[in-house]
């Protein structure tokens, strides 16, 4: 009896031991895959961009040739949700009423500085003079956007009246109108206009950089989730062509 019993001890003691070898092994295999989803960041992020060839959405996934970087951009965060908006301007507005948490392919400007916090820049973009190639007048008009940083270029164009339009879609219908000989905007924002247009003149008189926005209260109460989104930044630029980063 006491054979038995001492037995029945020793098969529950390895029983045991069998049992607690595998609550650690579920233990180190649930502590590897919580590090794997805690090694992204899981508070939801809602990401506008204005919708052009360089980048919209096809079946649900981001597509065009920056698709691939803002993908990149956001690499740290497990619930990206990217919304279309039809101007960057209407972007900024949507970024003060906290719409969205994040603007993308924005350039920097004092104006939305005061509706939207600055991330950084991530693309080096050209900026481009466009004109019509047979005017119908001798107006000498340049056209601006209202809260553009071209204050370097503005300086070369002295002998030219100025006139700025509140928005991009109301810049091009200036000039359209005839109101405007020619105007001045980032290359990437009226690539599509550029290219449904065959009776234009199209110069590069110098670069400027696109970068990220955010809403001010996201500055404010998640720095961490502003400093990953350099450090995405910093790395995808590295993955850019030499001409496309910025300096």
């Amino acid at each position: 009896m006491y054979i038995n019993n001492l037995t029945r001890k020793n098969n529950l003691s390895v029983t045991s031991q069998l049992n607690i070898g595998k609550y650690i092994a579920y233990l180190l295999l649930f502590s590897c895959m919580s590090f794997t989803v805690l090694g992204k960041e899981n508070q939801l992020i809602t990401v506008g961009y204005t919708v052009s060839s360089h980048m919209y959405k096809q079946s649900g996934e981001i597509r065009g040739p920056l698709a691939d970087l803002h993908q990149c951009l956001f690499k740290d965060f497990n619930n990206v949700v990217y919304i279309e908006v039809a101007t960057p301007d209407r972007l900024v507005m949507m970024l003060d009423a906290n719409r969205v948490d994040v603007g993308v392919l924005l350039d920097r400007s004092e104006e939305r500085d005061k509706y939207a916090s600055f991330i950084g820049d991530y693309i080096a973009s050209s900026v481009i003079e466009v004109s019509k190639k047979q005017p119908s007048s001798n107006l000498h008009v340049l056209g601006i956007r209202l809260g553009t940083n071209l204050d370097a270029y503005l300086a070369k164009m002295k002998s030219a009246e100025i006139v700025y339009a509140k928005t991009l879609p109301q810049l091009i219908e200036m000039f359209e109108r005839g109101r405007l000989s020619h105007f001045i905007e980032a290359a990437p924002l009226i690539k599509d206009y550029i290219s449904a247009n065959a009776n234009l003149n199209v110069r590069e008189i110098g670069k400027s950089a696109i970068g990220m926005y955010s809403t001010h209260s996201l500055r404010e109460k998640s720095k961490h989730i502003i400093d990953l989104l350099r450090d995405s930044a910093s790395f995808c630029i590295t993955q850019l062509p030499k001409h496309l980063r910025p300096q």
